[in-house]
């Protein structure tokens, strides 16, 4: 029988514990006892004080009791202390099954299917479905099941009674894949309600009786007083679940803080990302806070300069942060490795006169600005910044009337007759524009290919295309745009991806990556970057790689030191400089 703990905090190295009858305290302290705990018992009235390391170290091994937090139990401390003691427990909660996998596994134990999860995922899961974890980051790289996690959690919080329902905040076109997933894994238990539609359809399906409901992030917008009454208004606690949080790293954004509001209605929150800092450090900030109400970042000052407040994050992190953050490297030792080539093509002639042209426009411009006028004309001047990097790939959509075939596309050319017709690869090519992905699945016709970007809505056809691309032969070309298709699918059939041009947002970039390098593939992956030779694109891409080195950084990530042709083009030349060099002494 599972006996109710209520776990109160006093002060910052302990914890008071009570039970209904003075029956199970006695049991429970004899329990503690004899798992190296010394408690302190007070008989009236009738609770025992244990310090908190001790505790959490112990809880495991102690099977017969339920622990829960009882916030209202000790009127000593203000609720911000108290909530930040019962935040130390949950860490070192988190901590202690990421030290001792096999005690994430007993606390699963008769609640999830042994079979069903890996044992990176068995943590997560038993970390987020804890008593004492009432907010939780997971993230785990891109590609090691993250979804799963999320869906797991939420079962064993049920089982648990610990909530009643999720809300989960998605990118719009991972709305029906959560509902696919759910389905998957725990088929005919729970009913997903898809908060959608026009504004009529978005509110019935608010009101539908469903377990899990699954929105966008603008939906928090427009229907956050719904969605608060959700949370609140039925028998049971609400898991607020926001997948690649991401999207809300802007504090100031409307969307950021229509969630934030919303954490205060749901008794525990998951927070979902593989790419938590895609820009800057500061990105993880609001991530952390509406997963734990503020507290990992509580009293932190924020240096202006970028690289002191990396260190006062990465710190604030290392001391207070309640996540978990696992790589592939780490928990997939058998994945195969990736490299990385970078390509540097040439412009073709009308179009490096194109480029040239509106470059030393753009210059003179910048040139002739003072502060004032920047600030003013700012929008203005991204948007010429954007049009030559377009003009690198895509010259045809950045200026009426060019007919010359772009020097990418003759790149591109020889690439696939190599990788498809000669070497029979199926492959994935990225692209950032509309425009170009009409003219290459035109182009490369011959290859039966499929497109995902955001000419195509409809989630059946995205769907469709990906099972074409997975297990139809005849289709040998995958044709994306990373910020319409870079997160949540798989297209593993392939071990080439193709960068025609570059995303502008970073983390589109990073999510676009792992769609071919991840659980299931069996060969190593060799990435392309096709760069516009003396252009913009090559500052762009080595910002790209600056930022992930960044991100690496933050999170304490291990360089999994991806061989790439670049590095090892530069060790060869540094090899030789200093073979000559020993010559000339």
């Amino acid at each position: 029988m599972v006996v109710p703990v209520h776990v109160a905090l006093n002060g910052r190295a302990t914890a008071v514990l009570t039970t209904g009858r003075l029956r199970e305290l006695a049991e429970l302290e004899v329990a503690l006892l004899a798992a190296g705990c010394t408690p302190i018992a007070m008989h009236n009235p009738p609770k025992l004080t244990v310090p908190i390391t001790q505790l959490s170290a112990v809880m495991l091994s102690l099977e017969n009791w339920a622990w829960t937090a009882d916030v209202e139990a000790n009127s000593v401390l203000g609720k911000q202390q108290r909530m930040i003691e019962q935040h130390k427990l949950a860490k070192a909660r988190v901590e202690l099954f990421e030290c001792d996998p096999t005690s994430a596994q007993e606390a699963l134990k008769g609640i999830i299917d042994p079979g069903l999860l890996d044992l990176h995922q068995i943590v997560a899961v038993a970390s987020a479905a804890d008593p004492l974890v009432s907010g939780i980051c997971l993230f785990d790289e891109q590609g090691l099941g993250k979804t799963l996690e999320g869906i797991a959690a939420f079962h064993a919080m049920r089982q648990r009674g610990l909530v009643q329902r999720a809300l989960v905040f998605a990118p719009k076109n991972m709305l029906t894949e959560w509902d696919r997933d759910i389905q998957r894994f725990f088929p005919g238990n729970y009913r997903v309600s898809l908060i959608s539609g026009t504004p009529r359809q978005r509110r019935m399906a608010i009101q539908a009786e469903a377990d899990v409901y699954v929105a966008n992030f603008e939906t928090a917008i427009t229907e956050e007083a719904a969605l608060r009454s959700l949370l609140k208004m039925r028998i049971g606690g609400g898991l607020l679940m926001v997948d690649e949080s991401f999207h809300v790293k802007n504090p100031q954004a409307i969307r950021t803080n229509a969630i934030r509001r919303l954490r205060e209605d749901a008794q525990r929150c998951l927070v979902l990302c593989g790419t938590p800092a895609p820009n800057a450090p500061g990105d993880i900030v609001e991530q952390f806070n509406i997963a734990d109400g503020g507290i990992t970042f509580s009293g932190v000052n924020l240096p202006d300069d970028p690289e002191r407040a990396q260190s006062v994050i990465a710190a604030a992190i290392e001391a207070r942060g309640v996540y978990l953050r696992r790589l592939k490297i780490d928990v997939l030792p058998n994945l195969p490795g990736k490299t990385f080539h970078r390509t540097l093509v040439p412009l073709a002639p009308s179009q490096q006169s194109l480029y040239v042209s509106m470059l030393r426009d753009y210059v003179t411009d910048l040139k002739r600005a003072d502060a004032t006028t920047f600030r003013k004309d700012r929008i203005s001047f991204l948007a010429r910044r954007a049009r030559l990097l377009r003009i690198c790939t895509d010259p045809a959509g950045a200026s009426a009337g060019f007919d010359e075939v772009p020097a990418k596309r003759r790149v591109l050319d020889s690439l696939l007759v190599d990788l498809i017709d000669q070497q029979g690869e199926k492959v994935v090519l990225w692209t950032s524009y509309t425009h170009a992905i009409d003219d290459l699945i035109v182009r490369y016709a011959r290859y039966n290919p499929v497109r995902i970007d955001g000419a195509v809505p409809d989630i059946r056809m995205r769907r469709e295309a990906i099972t074409r691309f997975q297990s139809d032969d005849t289709t040998r070309l995958f044709i994306g745009n990373p910020a319409a298709a870079g997160a949540g699918i798989t297209l593993h059939r392939a071990k080439f991806a193709i960068y025609e041009s570059l995303p502008v947002q970073a983390a589109a970039y990073f999510q676009s990556l792992d769609r071919i390098h991840r659980r299931g593939q069996e060969r190593p992956v060799d990435y392309i970057v096709l760069l516009a030779a003396g252009t913009l694109e090559i500052g762009e891409y080595e910002r790209l790689v600056e930022k992930a080195r960044r991100s690496r950084e933050l999170l304490g990530d291990r360089d999994p030191q991806d061989v790439t042709l670049d590095r090892l083009l530069d060790e060869a030349h540094a090899a030789l400089r200093a073979v000559d060099a020993v010559k000339v002494a």
